[in-house]
């Protein structure tokens, strides 16, 4: 009835399970694959596969919606930026998928650094640095280490900033195999020095940061967004002293990747070029620099409103779905019930049944065999009784010459082919009251100092002492006292502790060795 049971249970269950579709699948692994280096090829595999959802992609769409949190972050659209790791963060804690969790709780920490909203952004911090010591992740945990300095040069308190680097600036210099954390320490320290107005320190970390151009542990992606923003720092620094060529310098030396849509870059370029023009007093490059920084606001603006409504129709879907989530768990925990308490009903009908028969049957069968077992017994017993004695006598006969031996070895010996003779021939021995009588006779020395000095053990305890002292395995032991390996062991482990051994520095065996040696 069991087997029925839990047939019918897998059947019911089995008809609410959804596979996941294998090239969805694969569309998400090409997408995270191209992600940093080729982020519209990531978008476009993200597109092939439709509207998200559980049952295209399961316990994967955490992933999905992290990768669109990346997308909005390259497209600088920070409403949908948020509204994707939201939803990644809430998937994946569902299923479990802890790195995600982790990386979409730091992004959405180091957005609200950004807008200020430091309360806001350290629950996310904590959530993330909790899900990276979960999965014992080192380099999320060095993310995690960057964040107080990032937040500090986020709030403009540059000296603070500098001193949490500095602190920390060996460690993720010998990070292997990944130098993402030394250079972005690096474009921290050279980005404060200049608002600061350090040029000189400014200069000597930025040597550093250019020497690690073309390293194979830096996303050149990244590399080159860094470089940007420490070019366009070096142009604010020179454009407060009005030295227009150095400032028209550090502004050729920003490139934008083609197809590139760094925003704070772009935005920069053109309200320093702005400024500069103004500098050099040329109204009409000036004029064209305002009319593009006016498009350029326009259009942001446009992509947040857009976003803004595609936020809301997605919040209103997925309380919809959310919502017919719910109901439909709860018909289908209805029928589960109905299901149990049917099959439950059946197997206790079944059971009693069975039993009323099962229990006719067996006192049929006790009434004809309980005479002929019960003398049967009585007469085994006897038999028992008469040999054990005789052996008993035989055993002491043989004790007294093992008591006489002087070599612990030779004794050990003796006692082993003891055993295994007691064992092969009258197992009931070991069951014996005289058991611990018997063998205390071989070593009396032993016993009278082992309950003079550890009264808390038990005869048991004391016998297995004596033997491990002795030299046995607790294979062996096991077999003297008619115990599993697994019962000494877990012996040996409460006669340790309630002798209170000090495991760092010897164990049971070194310490009856030190403490019976004479």
């Amino acid at each position: 009835m069991k087997v029925v049971f839990f047939i019918l249970i897998s059947l019911f269950f089995h008809g609410f399970t959804l596979q996941t579709e294998p090239k969805n699948e694969r569309f998400l692994e090409l997408a995270a694959n191209h992600i940093d280096s080729e982020p519209e090829l990531a978008r476009a595999y993200l597109d092939s596969i439709g509207k998200p959802s559980e049952k295209k992609l399961e316990n994967r769409l955490g992933e999905y919606y992290f990768l669109r949190g990346k997308i909005a972050d390259h497209d600088y659209d920070r409403t949908a930026f948020v509204s994707n790791f939201v939803k990644s963060l809430r998937y994946a804690e569902k299923y479990n998928e802890y790195e995600i969790a982790a990386q979409s709780s730091g992004y959405l920490a180091s957005n609200f650094y950004l807008i200020k909203k430091d309360s806001l952004a350290d629950i996310y911090l904590n959530k993330a640095k909790g899900y990276y010591t979960k999965i014992k992740d080192t380099f999320g945990l060095l993310d995690i280490m960057q964040f107080p300095a990032y937040a500090k040069y986020v709030n403009n308190e540059m000296e603070e900033s500098i001193s949490l680097i500095n602190e920390d600036l060996e460690t993720y210099k010998n990070v292997e195999g990944d130098q993402m954390y030394y250079s972005f320490a690096i474009f921290l320290l050279t980005s404060n020095h200049l608002h600061l107005g350090n040029i000189d320190k400014a200069y000597e970390y930025s040597a550093i940061y250019k020497s690690l151009k073309g390293n194979k542990f830096i996303e050149p992606y990244y590399y080159l967004t860094y470089e940007n923003s420490i070019n366009l720092c070096f142009v604010e620094y020179y454009l407060k002293f009005k030295n227009l060529d150095s400032v028209k310098s550090y502004l050729d030396k920003v490139h934008l990747k083609e197809g590139s849509n760094d925003i704070n870059v772009q935005k920069g370029l053109y309200e320093n070029y702005i400024n500069y023009y103004r500098l050099t007093d040329n109204p009409q490059k000036e004029k064209i620099y305002l009319d593009s920084l006016g498009i350029f606001n326009a259009s942001i603006s446009e992509k947040a409103n857009i976003s803004s409504v595609e936020m809301l129709k997605d919040l209103s879907e997925t309380q919809l779905a959310l919502n017919e989530e719910s109901i439909e768990k709860q018909k289908n925990k209805r029928f589960v019930y109905l299901l149990i308490a049917g099959v439950l009903v059946l197997l206790v009908v079944l059971y009693l049944y069975f039993k009323k028969v099962k229990k006719k049957e067996y006192q049929i069968s006790y009434i004809r065999s309980s005479f002929l077992s019960l003398k049967s017994k009585q007469e085994k017993l006897a038999v028992k009784n008469i040999e054990l004695e005789e052996f008993l006598v035989s055993v002491r006969k043989e004790i007294k010459e093992i008591s006489s031996i002087y070599s612990p070895f030779d004794q050990k010996t003796r006692i082993n082919d003891l055993y295994k003779k007691i064992h092969l021939n009258h197992s009931n021995f070991v069951h014996s009251s005289d058991h611990l009588k018997i063998v205390s006779s071989i070593n009396e020395g032993f016993f009278l100092q082992a309950e003079k000095e550890f009264p808390q053990l038990d005869d048991l305890e004391v016998l297995i002492c004596y033997y491990l002292f002795i030299g046995f395995k607790n294979k062996e032991i096991a077999m003297f006292v008619d115990r599993s390996v697994r019962a000494i062991e877990s012996k040996r482990y409460r006669i340790t502790n309630k002798i209170g051994i000090d495991t760092k520095k010897e164990n049971l065996k070194e310490f009856l060795a030190r403490t019976f040696q004479n």
